[in-house]
C-alpha cells in the first residue's frame, strides 16, 4: 500500500486512531494480607494495593466513575476463598455491587456474580477460586464494590487469601 509520494511527510497525530481515544480510566488492585470473613455473611472485600490507577478513581475499596468518564467498563474480580484450621468450605459467593446494591442484570446469579455450592455436606474443599468478568455501564459518580461470602462445614470463619485475589478494569473506547 502506498501513502503519499516519495518525499512526502505523513503526520499521524490527527489520525482516526488518535481521535478514537484510549481505554482509560483503568485500574488494577490487590490485597497485601488475607481477610477473615464471618461465616455465611456477605462482606465487602478490601483492596489495599494499587498497581494501576490512571484517574485516581479507586479509593476506600471501591472504583468510582470520575467526572467526564461515564460509559461502559469491563472489569474482572477474582477471590481465593480458603479455610482456616479444619473448617472446610461448603459454598462461596462473589458478588458485584453497583451503588450499594448487587449487580444482577435481572436475575439472581447473572454474569456479574459467581457462586459455588459443594454437592457433599462434608466436602474437604480447602480453597476455591471465584472469578467474575463483567460489563457495567457507569454514570459519573457511580461506584462498584466487591463482596464475598463463604460458608464452612463447621461454621468457623473462612478467609479471602491475598494471593490470587485481585480486581481490575478499564473504560471501553466509545
Amino acid at each position: 500500500i502506498s501513502i503519499g509520494e516519495s518525499g512526502d511527510t505523513i503526520n499521524l497525530a490527527g489520525s482516526a486512531y488518535a481521535a478514537a481515544g484510549v481505554n482509560t480510566p483503568a485500574f488494577a488492585v490487590a490485597k497485601s494480607a488475607a481477610q477473615t470473613l464471618t461465616n455465611n455473611t456477605t462482606t465487602k472485600i478490601t483492596f489495599d494495593t494499587e498497581y494501576l490507577d490512571t484517574a485516581n478513581a479507586f479509593a476506600s475499596d471501591k472504583f468510582t466513575c470520575p467526572s467526564g468518564q461515564a460509559g461502559n467498563y469491563i472489569m474482572k474480580m477474582s477471590l481465593l476463598f480458603y479455610k482456616n484450621a479444619a473448617n472446610y468450605i461448603r459454598a462461596t459467593e462473589l458478588a458485584v455491587y453497583k451503588n450499594g446494591a448487587p449487580l444482577n442484570y435481572g436475575n439472581d446469579l447473572g454474569p456479574a456474580n459467581h457462586s459455588y455450592i459443594s454437592d457433599s455436606g462434608d466436602a474437604d474443599i480447602t480453597q476455591i477460586q471465584a472469578q467474575s468478568t463483567f460489563l457495567v455501564t457507569l454514570a459519573e459518580g457511580d461506584y462498584v464494590e466487591c463482596y464475598g461470602k463463604a460458608i464452612t462445614v463447621n461454621s468457623s470463619n473462612p478467609s479471602v487469601y491475598n494471593y490470587y485475589t485481585s480486581w481490575h478494569g478499564f473504560k471501553l473506547i466509545q
